[in-house]
């Protein structure tokens, strides 16, 4: 049952305010974002819902550091990264969001744990440290046993636990997740969501998921609607009553 409700006793993770978005030129200018206006809180499950070209993923992607906005603020934690030059938006992702995609993007050739322990060993972290705290990691996602595994040998829920523990090896403030079930069975999808769900929960953490998926709409705090490049309705959703979903 979607309801409006408060979520005390949070802090303000992302403010997005007037942000514009086009790409091309002339005629072939195409306006993909409208003058959004969005607002996510720590400790929250975020869900940005809506059919394929309404801008979703333009807008975790100028979220996210990734592309730049022609016109709004988008400030993470306190950080205004729509004034960050091109490298510190890069130092800034590194340190502060972690990504989760449909497709895991593991690399075949290497185990489990160093494909985990990738985003340390890219900054120069030593080799057998960033492998130790890679496998702390697989040990939390329920990969113990599965160390020195190649991703060959997983299922695709499996592998798509290796995705997280990899998002989460820098301990990111934001993690931004696209489509992460769409490539799973229902029940893989709802074991992928539920750990997301406890990964949500960090007081000092906002997960943000971008999905077509309306068998997970379940496990959202916050069901964000968009329709043709706008913010269509935000509405929390009261996890103290039976889901229509």
């Amino acid at each position: 049952m979607i309801t409006t409700v408060t979520m005390p006793n949070k802090t303000i993770a992302v403010s997005i305010q007037g942000l514009n978005k086009s790409f091309g030129d002339g005629e072939n200018r195409l306006h993909v974002l409208h003058d959004i206006n969005l607002t996510l809180q720590s400790g929250s499950m975020n869900y940005i819902v809506g059919p394929s070209g309404c801008g979703k993923t333009t807008l975790i992607s100028i979220m996210a550091g990734i592309l730049t906005a022609e016109s709004g603020e988008t400030t993470l934690f306190g950080t205004p990264i729509h004034q960050l030059k091109k490298s510190q938006k890069a130092k800034f992702r590194r340190e502060n969001i972690g990504f989760i995609f449909q497709q895991f993007n593991l690399v075949a050739t290497i185990t489990n744990a160093e494909n985990v322990a990738v985003p340390l060993l890219i900054q120069g972290k030593p080799h057998g440290k960033a492998i130790e705290q890679a496998k702390l990691l697989l040990e939390q996602v329920g990969l113990g046993d599965k160390i020195n595994s190649f991703p060959r040998d997983l299922s695709g829920g499996q592998q798509q636990r290796v995705a997280i523990a990899r998002a989460l090896i820098n301990n990111p403030r934001l993690v931004v997740c696209d489509e992460p079930t769409s490539a799973l069975d229902g029940k893989t999808g709802a074991q992928i969501l539920e750990l997301l769900t406890v990964v949500a929960r960090d007081p000092n953490r906002c997960v943000v998921v971008v999905t077509h998926d309306n068998r997970i709409y379940k496990y959202a705090d916050q069901l964000i609607e968009m329709e043709d490049g706008r913010i269509k309705s935000i509405q929390q959703v009261d996890h103290t009553k039976p889901s229509q979903f």
